[in-house]
């Protein structure tokens, strides 16, 4: 019985980081993208200076 409850228990852990390894990769992917989006808008902004 203890051997079952350890093995339920680091499959949690494994799933919660698994879960934790995606959300950070997507939040870094926003961020990317927000950048990006800004470094677009500067440039057009620019180019419509010129």
């Amino acid at each position: 019985m203890g051997r079952r409850s350890i093995a339920r228990h680091s499959a949690a852990a494994l799933e919660l980081a698994g879960e934790e390894r995606r959300n950070r990769a997507r939040i870094e992917r926003d961020d990317s993208h927000r950048y990006y989006d800004r470094l677009r808008a500067e440039l057009a902004l620019q180019r419509g200076l010129i």
